[in-house]
């Protein structure tokens, strides 16, 4: 019996959840991981749930189910590194569940870290984990965590430069 492994898919955007939907009725293992946010409007505020990475939905899969995951309407293509599709260890999942699960209430922040550096997370699950600054305000950082290759908006961090 072949392994499954854990593949990144790309997606249209906006469409993470229906299509997370349709694998599952397929028999693929998914994860999307969505995390709560409060969402403004001129009249309301209301709490919804929306995707941690945006057009990004992880399979479990092995190599003869990507045929079926790539002819799913809505499927862009897997996420591809030096050629080949990305094979996510569990770990990261691992990783990536703990974080939404645990680190919910944990502020994050970057101190003395420039646009463009690179760092790596000191604390938390994540630790060890290189990112690189895309982008940062009083409020948000955006990075991009290398292992993935995914981009992330953060509120807080424990970070050390690499020299």
């Amino acid at each position: 019996m072949e392994a499954k492994k854990w593949m990144a898919i790309y997606t249209k955007p906006r469409n993470e959840k229906v299509i997370n939907d349709k694998l599952v009725a397929q028999g693929i293992e998914t994860y999307l991981p969505m995390h709560e946010t409060i969402k403004k409007w001129s009249d309301r505020k209301k709490k919804v749930k929306t995707p941690l990475f945006t057009s990004y939905i992880f399979v479990h899969i092995t190599e003869l189910e990507r045929l079926i995951v790539l002819k799913t309407y809505g499927v862009l293509n897997f996420v591809y590194w030096l050629g080949k599709p990305a094979i996510i260890p569990s770990k990261e999942i691992d990783n990536i569940r703990y974080f939404l699960k645990e680190a919910v209430n944990h502020d994050i922040i970057i101190e003395n870290i420039a646009k463009g550096e690179t760092a790596i997370i000191s604390s938390g699950q994540f630790k060890g984990q290189e990112v690189v600054v895309l982008d940062l305000d009083k409020k948000e950082y955006f990075v991009i965590l290398q292992s993935l290759g995914v981009r992330l908006r953060i509120s807080k961090l424990d970070v050390e430069k690499i020299r």
